[in-house]
This record gives C-alpha cells, structure tokens and sequence, in this order.
C-alpha cells in the first residue's frame, strides 16, 4: 500500500526487502470510482489495477518487481507474468509470505525470474509491457509500465531517467525524459524524488527530498532542520520533466546532485484513500539483468535453445535415416531460431583420426529431414537449433547401425500398446487421455485421421510421441513405433476416442476459500483433474436458498464475485469436464460481507493570495455534507489525514451528479485569504470517509 507524505518527509526507499514502501507516495488529485451494490457479478475484474493493499511495483532500469500485500493468499504460490504485445516474456513463481511484501522477483532475498516457470531469462522490462499476478491460472491484478526513462519510439531499457542534473548556487534542477508516444501517464501522476543517505549529514536532515506537478511547495520543516522547495513540470511537447529545487543551503545542493539516487515514479491510479496503484520507479544509472547471482541472463545474452525430444529411423537398405524432432523455442525476447543443423557423424574413426558425416541445414518450420548415408558405416545423429549465428548444444540421438558392422540383421518387430486401445466411429472408446508404449522404438502418431505410417518410415503428418495425448473431443488416433534398424509395428492400435463423461465428475473441488471485503467475496479452491471449467453457486445465508443471479463459469480456480449486499453468504463450486458432466458441490464456505463506504476525492484545489480557498470534488455518496480541513501527519500509520482541529469550510452541499457517481461538491471558504490556509487539505464526508491529501498552490 502507497501512501503521500508531504515533499520532504523522511520515508524508507523502495530497495530494503520486507519493509512497507509507505514512501512511494505523493500528491495528487484522484478520480471518483463508484461501486454499485445489490447487482451480483463476476469475471475477470482482478484483470486490473490492483486494490490495496496489494499492488505491484514495477523497477524497470533494474528489470525488479516487488509484489506488496495479498495477505488473503498467505502461503499460496503466486505467479507473474510479464507480457509484451500479448506474449509472455518473463515468468516466476513465489510463495506469499503473507507479510506487506509478499515476494519480489530478481533483487537479493527474493526469486530469479524463471522460478517455477521455467521460462528461463531476465526480460528487459519496456514501458507498455503488462505485468500480472495469477493465482491458480486466474489473474488477480495487474501493472503496465509507465513510459520514463525511455526516449523515442523505440524504448531502449538502458536509457536513464535524468539525462541532466545541474547545480546553480540554492537550485538543483533534475531533467529526463518521457514517450509520450509510448504509454505516456497523467502529468499528474507522477514525482521526482532523489534519495540520498548523505542528506541527513547536511542542514536538511533528511535523506529523501521530492518534487510534485505544480507550482513551488515548501517542505515542512522539523525542529532546527532547514527546508526547501521543490516542483515538478512536464514539458510543452510532452517529451521531457524537470524538476527544480531550491534549498536554503547551497551545500545542499551540491549533496543532492551528487549523491546519486535521482528517480521517477509515475502511478496509474490513486484510490480514495490516497494509495497510488500500477507504479513504475525508473533509476537514474540503474541497469538491467540478473539482480544477483545464479539467476538467467537477459534475452540478449540467451544461448540457441536446444532442440526437443528427437528420433531417428534409418531405412531398411541402410541408405538412409529420417530424423524427426520437436520443435525448439527462443526464450522470450531472444533471439529466433532460425532453422536446424541436423548430423550423422560416424561413430569409428578413421586412421587419420576423422569421423565423416552427413549435415542438413533446415529453416526454422522443420521439424524433419531425410539423410542419404553410407549402408556400411554406423552414424550417431544428433540435432542443434541455430539462432542468428549461435548453435545450440546438441541433441543426441544416438547410433543406427550399418551392414559393416558384422551383426546380424535385426528383424526383431518392436512391441506397440496403446491405452486404452480405441473403438470404431460409432463406438468410440471413452478417455481421458491415451498412452502409447514401446519395448524398443520411437512411437509416433496422428490425431487428424491419417496414417501414421508411410513406406517404411513414418509420414509427413506424423507428429513425435512426447506424451500421453489428450482426448477433449472426438479423435481419431493413429499409432506407429520404429526401431533405429527400420522395423516397426504399423497401425496396430488405430481407433476412436470421445471424452469420458465420468471423469472428473465423482466429487466437487475441494480447499474452497473465501474472503470477503466491502460488497464482494473473493473465492479460491483447489484444481480438479480433467477439469474443464468451474461454477460458482452462491447461496444466502441459510445454506439452501440460492441467489437470483449466480456467477458465471470460469476456467480459472479462483473467481471475484462482486456487488453483493451487506450480510451474511454461503458458497460452494462445481467441476465441469470436456464432455459437459458436472461434479457434485463442494463443501460450503461462508463470508460476510461489509457494506462498500462512501468515497470522496478531490478533483481540484484553487487559492491565491488575496482570493478565496476552493475546493472542487465528487463522493459516491447521494446525502450529507462535505468539510474541508487542514491535513495532517497521522503518528500510528504516516499517512496524511484531516486535522478536525482546522476546518477551513464547513458542511459544504452536495449535488447530485450523473451516474455512476453519486455527488460534486464546490466547497468555497467565502472569506479572501492573504496567506496560504493549508500546505495540504482533506475532504471530510459527513458519514466518517476522506479523501487523499492533495496540496494548495
């Protein structure tokens, strides 16, 4: 959760593990989000912003992510997935520890990118990409990067935020640049900070300093310390960001310019309550990679995939092989594979100590070829993937005999079974899945209706059998198995296959959880096998007495089921398997859940010297007033609050406003004020709620 201290205050940086980032804050105004209860629905809504406390952090210099809050998960895996332009370009698992960090990913006591995924590389993280929590395949929140510290159309992750930080005698002025072009923010949302341990050694006292968008704001000052101030602008063009400080000693200045830690938050949102959701910090002089050791190296730096599992089958006349393989994947943002280098290297050496072979270069589709070999010799085979220049480590197959090696010939016909074994098109066998085994050959397959074999070698359509093949409708399955000496076992086990309707569907899922907030409950339960879809039923809270509306169905194991009155609900899930059967309900779980609170935002503050305080802003709620007071430093939680000591206007009226908010205020104070009212000011409904800080010019 992210709050906003004032310019000036002291608050920890974003680097130490397991502490709350409360300093990631600043002041902004906030736009009104209404929640409309009563109405039952559900759906992806966890596909956006996160609500706090949890939130995602996004450090893009550094390619870091930190995962705050999801204490309802405590002890679940959690999984992020950063996408680019729709495809996945980095992945890693932690465990939530149920803390304010949950986990973080590449930075020292947290996971490498990789972890659990497989997904092996560091991504460059570039403005635009999305990162998204999932838990059990269901996402449940998600950040896209904000656009600074990349300059042009192209984003080039290296580039620093500031590009210039110059010192003139009290000012210290701090430059970067935006893409405007490139999923550039809200000017508003948006702070300069530098943090610096030397400052506290100066008469500042402080080592964070900042600026937000506006006019000069003096920092407050604490007990002898001196102050500043400070203000951030965007530049006519949208391209570039300065922020001026100005400090009562020049030393000062000199210590901020130098001391490094110069960096640019921009946040997607901010709620009601003044937390700052989907936020982007990018470092000046930071770079990206692993954030320490043993963890993969960014994309630039990817060795050639290796190829996937792999085949050989040479022809009975020896005089020539088909090799067949799996395709091999680049890691994301690396570089393409480009085609295959496919080898037989003799396995006997010549006198002069060479072993001749056979190459093919393929393009990149193939996944097969033919070798023409010498019927005398032995061959090991082995495949390699090339990207660009590089090849990968080899996949070996291993030796085909020839005739010269004095051997008999072997016409030993390998074994073939395949379970269960199918029926006919009328009569198809029900599966699951169907598993094919061999005493001593490569297995290959069809799911299209054709054959698996062609000649003596399987054909063009015959795809490598890697694993039991799924049955999620009505297939017809073709099997073959080859040896390496060309014998084989065709077309044995050929047959139909429909889903089966009893799998899956004996018992309901189980470990069904749930947590309930303001007006919504949010379900989470364990996976069941051969699962297709899931269906939430939702009960009032005798147990039997079904709401009007239930949830849709989803495919996920977690489901957010939103608009919900106040009271008291029971909850329970079915499973649905590929032939439509649905399992039992689970076991019920029960939640409460509370009424959703009025918000109040303001959208704008206005005040000059000699001119009226005026504060404009909307509330969900439809009655009641609005007071506006001074803010305030809150000692328990650091976050800014209303001093009911200091109202400035009072019992401000509310009007009606078009849906889906509720009301507007225009608070004015009337009176012409000579000096500033407030650094900073709240509004206050009459029911209890307030709004987030947001300064006075």
């Amino acid at each position: 959760m992210i709050h906003h201290p004032p310019p000036g205050a002291t608050a920890p940086g974003p680097h130490p593990r397991g502490r709350r980032r409360r300093a990631l804050a600043g002041l902004t105004a906030v736009a009104l989000v209404a929640t409309t209860a009563g109405v039952l629905t559900a759906g992806t809504a966890f596909a956006a912003i996160p609500t706090a406390p949890d939130n995602l952090l996004v450090f893009p210099n550094r390619d870091f992510i930190t995962i705050e809050g999801y204490q309802s998960h405590a002890g679940e895996v959690g999984t992020i997935e950063l996408t680019r332009a729709g495809q996945i370009v980095g992945s890693a698992q932690g465990i939530v520890s149920g803390g304010d960090v949950a986990f973080e990913i590449n930075h020292p006591g947290g996971v490498c990118w990789g972890a659990g995924t497989g997904v092996n590389v560091t991504p460059d993280i570039q403005p635009g990409d999305v990162a998204t929590i999932k838990f059990g395949g269901t996402a449940f929140g998600d950040s896209t990067v904000q656009s600074a510290g990349f300059a042009g159309a192209v984003p080039t992750p290296t580039t620093n935020t500031i590009t210039t930080t110059t010192v003139e005698n009290d000012t210290l002025t701090v430059e970067g640049v935006i893409d405007p072009a490139n999923n550039a923010p809200d000017p508003a949302n948006m702070e300069q900070r530098i943090v610096n341990p030397d400052g506290f050694r100066t008469s500042l006292g402080k080592r964070d300093i900042r600026a937000v968008p506006g006019d000069f704001v003096t920092a407050p000052k604490t007990g002898t310390q001196g102050t500043y101030k400070s203000k951030l602008a965007v530049g006519a063009d949208g391209k570039t960001f300065t922020a001026t400080y100005v400090f009562e000693d020049p030393a000062v200045a000199t210590v901020a310019r130098d001391g490094g830690g110069q960096r640019l938050l921009q946040w997607q949102t901010v709620d009601p309550a003044g937390n700052r959701q989907g936020v982007s910090i990018a470092e000046a002089g930071e770079v990206g990679g692993p954030g320490f050791g043993g963890c993969p190296a960014g994309p630039g730096n990817a060795a050639a995939p290796a190829a996937g599992t792999a085949a050989v089958i040479r022809s009975a006349d020896k005089t020539s092989a088909k090799v067949t393989w799996s395709a091999a994947t680049a890691q994301p943002g690396a570089t393409a594979v480009s085609g295959y280098s496919v080898e037989a290297i003799a396995t006997t050496a010549s006198a002069a100590g060479e072993k001749p072979g056979v190459v093919v270069r393929t393009g990149a589709a193939a996944t097969s070829t033919t070798l023409a070999l010498d019927p005398a010799v032995t061959y090991d085979v082995e495949v390699r993937s090339l990207a660009g220049t590089a090849l990968s480590a080899p996949y070996t197959i291993g030796a085909v005999e020839g005739t010269a090696t004095g051997a008999p010939k072997d016409t030993v016909i390998p074994t073939l079974t395949v379970t269960p074994a199918g029926g006919t098109e009328a009569a198809p066998a029900a599966a699951t899945s169907v598993t094919a085994t061999s005493d001593n050959g490569q297995i290959f397959y069809t799911d299209d209706g054709s054959l698996a074999t062609f000649g003596d070698g399987p054909s063009s359509t015959a795809k490598l059998y890697t694993g039991p093949v799924a049955i999620t409708k009505a297939t017809n399955l073709s099997f073959a198995a080859f040896d390496t000496a060309g014998n084989s076992a065709k077309a044995a086990q050929d047959g139909w296959y429909t889903p089966d309707a009893a799998a899956g569907t004996t018992t309901g899922p189980t470990g069904l959880k749930a947590t309930a907030g303001q007006g919504q409950v949010t379900l989470a339960w364990t996976a069941v096998p051969n699962a297709t879809g899931y269906q939430v039923v939702a009960y009032q809270a005798d147990g039997t007495t079904k709401l009007a509306t239930q949830p849709p169905a989803n495919t996920g194991t977690a489901q957010v089921i939103t608009g919900l009155a106040a009271g008291d609900y029971k909850f329970a899930v079915t499973a649905k398997n590929a032939a439509g059967a649905v399992s039992p309900e689970s076991a019920q779980v029960s939640a409460t859940v509370t009424a959703v609170a009025d918000t109040v935002a303001i959208s704008k503050v206005t005040w000059k010297a000699g001119a009226e305080l005026r504060v404009i802003g909307s509330t969900s709620a439809t009655t009641g007033t609005v007071t506006i007071y001074a803010a305030k430093t809150d000692a328990a939680t650091g976050k800014l609050v209303a001093d009911t000591t200091k109202p400035l206007i009072s019992n401000a009226a509310l009007t009606s406003a078009a849906p889906p908010a509720g009301s507007s205020f225009d608070a004015r104070s009337g009176a012409k004020l000579n000096a500033r009212p407030a650094t900073q000011v709240v509004a206050k409904l009459s029911t209890g709620s307030e709004s987030a800080a947001v300064p006075v010019p």
